[in-house]
């Protein structure tokens, strides 16, 4: 079965595009697409969950869409995340995570009848065994997942390129998952795009790109395999209506202040 790296969004643009031409005519236009979710929360009340997504676009007709567009913008974006490597001012080795747009199609606004969608879904191989950790919003677990795909070019040359995925797994779902996910084995991971900014061991700010798990699903070659409904979500947590089994809500501290992935620096299988 072939790996699977998938982003599927449906949003708003929030800045002007922006277009780089090449040497050879190529362009590539470079989008901030912003999603709103919903989410249940306790005692019946709804929340919006907000996120910003940086998007690759290139081809002819996704560049012709995606360069009439201007802030506000309703659109629709399937692709693939994809790391890039490139040296900032200070000749530091920096990695940069977006999404490589395969669709782009500007849409009608969105409303009740057409909600906004954030999705990630990862099929691929765990690179290290997760270890569960303790924070103040409660049990976390993170892990990296390998998604591989095969390339080929005009000129017949071929290739394969793997996306390391930054997953990470909250509350009581990763507690169900502790012992059950190992180095190697093939999982399935569904849940949302979300970046957050921390501070490294030398001061430096980063970016992280991570999909908050709603679901994990696990190959036969653990000591038990099946269904992991997975959020993050605090002591106490309500259920939220996600359509993936029960998963809890997330607390409201995100972002800078949520979860530091970048402990182990930018070095993945981390």
């Amino acid at each position: 079965m072939r790996d699977v790296n998938k982003i599927v969004l449906r949003g708003v643009v929030s800045d002007a595009p922006r277009t780089r031409v090449f040497e050879d005519g190529r362009k590539l236009v470079s989008l901030n697409v912003k999603t709103v979710t919903l989410e249940d929360e306790a005692e019946g009340k709804v929340r919006e969950r907000q996120a910003w997504h940086t998007v690759a676009v290139s081809g002819d007709r996704n560049v012709e869409t995606a360069e009439r567009l201007v802030p506000d913008s309703p659109v629709y974006v399937e692709g693939r995340l994809r790391t890039r490597k490139y040296r900032n001012q200070e000749g530091e080795d920096m990695t940069f995570t977006e999404v490589r747009a395969d669709i782009v199609r500007e849409t009608e606004n969105a409303g009740p009848e057409q909600p906004q969608i954030n999705r990630s879904i990862v099929l691929g191989n765990v690179g290290r065994t997760p270890e569960l950790r303790s924070t103040q919003y409660g049990p976390v677990m993170n892990f990296s997942v390998a998604t591989t795909e095969s390339w080929s070019r005009r000129d017949g040359e071929r290739g394969e390129e793997t996306e390391w995925h930054r997953i990470v797994v909250w509350g009581t779902p990763a507690e169900r998952l502790e012992g059950q996910i190992e180095k190697g084995q093939r999982v399935l991971v569904e849940g949302r795009l979300r970046s957050s900014s921390y501070t490294d061991r030398n001061g430096r700010k980063r970016r992280s790109v991570e999909t908050d798990a709603r679901a994990v699903l696990g190959s036969g070659n653990s000591r038990r395999s099946g269904y992991e409904p997975a959020s993050r979500a605090p002591a106490g947590g309500s259920k939220s209506d996600t359509g993936f089994g029960g998963a809890q809500q997330q607390p409201d501290a995100w972002g800078s202040s949520g979860v530091n992935t970048g402990d182990d620096g930018d070095d993945v299988p981390f």
